[in-house]
């Protein structure tokens, strides 16, 4: 009889034994599952959802900035485009050059390097990451009054790639900012250059050096490819700014953030009709992006005006 007994329980534990690393294998299979399922999903297959804020023409105070992105927050933005520099201003009080750049004629409206990681971690909180863009090879016409050895000789806003200095100091630029933003992107800018192709090529190869130098995904406007056809390299992602590049950039399969002026630009000469826009069903678009180039009317502290144009885009961009 105690024999029996004990067999039994000798039974029942060998069961609960089982039972119990059954459970185990079965939680870790789940857990497993779980873990590859996230992992496997491609980050590049994120959709871009942008606002980008030009800085250069009009300066943007700190607290204007952070109330934009609360405004994109409410929408599920996903990306900041920050553009730092044009033909008007060079907004960043940047190190390589003491600050000459930004500091021209006196100006004291830029945006110190403390500035640039307060705007990362406030819009980190919000689950936006930023990326920056300096105008680069063309709209540099700020350059010209420090450093006029760069330039073009045809154009006095537009670099002479055939400077190594060029490189040189923009190499400087870069690696002060780049490595520090929290995008996946960073943006080439590259739009409306008159040189020739030749010199747009040189720009492009060290642009898509310095982008992987950061790991990071380069994006340009589609100027090389819409208007001189230029076979621009597939690791760029091509933000298209005129009206129907969309789908000539998809047949040739680049990875496209759209930003069509004539729908997605806010102000200016255009009128916004982003409702009205047809998103193509095609997998090549990496995502969205609402643009507001400033002029010499916008006020940089009287801004709520533009929060129904970032309302309107941030639904039209749920529907990628």
């Amino acid at each position: 009889m105690m024999y029996y007994i004990t067999m039994n329980q000798i039974n029942d534990n060998n069961y609960k034994y089982i039972l119990i690393i059954i459970s185990a294998i079965a939680l870790a299979i789940i857990t497993l599952y779980i873990l590859i399922t996230l992992l496997s999903v491609d980050e590049n297959h994120t959709i871009y959802r942008g606002f980008m804020l030009d800085t250069s023409r009009q300066f943007f105070p700190v607290e204007s900035i952070t109330k934009i992105l609360d405004e994109m927050h409410k929408y599920n933005y996903t990306n900041f485009h920050w553009s730092l520099s044009n033909n008007e201003r060079f907004s960043y009080l940047s190190q390589f050059d003491n600050g000459e750049l930004a500091m021209i004629n006196n100006n004291t409206k830029y945006y110190t390097n403390d500035d640039l990681l307060y705007i990362y971690n406030y819009a980190k909180k919000l689950s936006i990451t930023v990326l920056t863009e300096f105008a680069f090879m063309g709209h540099v016409k700020i350059w010209n009054d420090v450093y006029p050895e760069l330039m073009s000789d045809d154009y006095n806003d537009e670099f002479n790639m055939n400077n190594k200095e060029v490189y040189n100091k923009l190499t400087d630029l870069f690696n002060e900012v780049i490595p520090y933003t929290t995008s996946k992107y960073t943006h080439m800018s590259n739009d409306e250059i008159s040189q020739q192709d030749s010199e747009i090529i040189k720009s492009l190869n060290f642009a898509l050096e310095q982008a992987e130098l950061y790991n990071k995904i380069p994006i340009i406007w589609d100027d090389s490819i819409i208007e001189r056809n230029i076979n621009v390299s597939k690791k760029f992602t091509i933000q298209a700014w005129h009206n129907n590049a969309t789908n000539t950039l998809l047949k040739k399969k680049y990875k496209v953030i759209i930003s069509e002026m004539d729908y997605w630009y806010i102000g200016g000469l255009h009128d916004m009709e982003i409702m009205d826009f047809k998103f193509p069903n095609n997998n090549y678009i990496a995502g969205a992006e609402l643009v507001w180039f400033t002029n010499s009317t916008d006020n940089p502290i009287d801004i709520d005006w533009i929060f129904p144009y970032i309302k309107n885009a941030g639904i039209k961009m749920s529907e990628l």
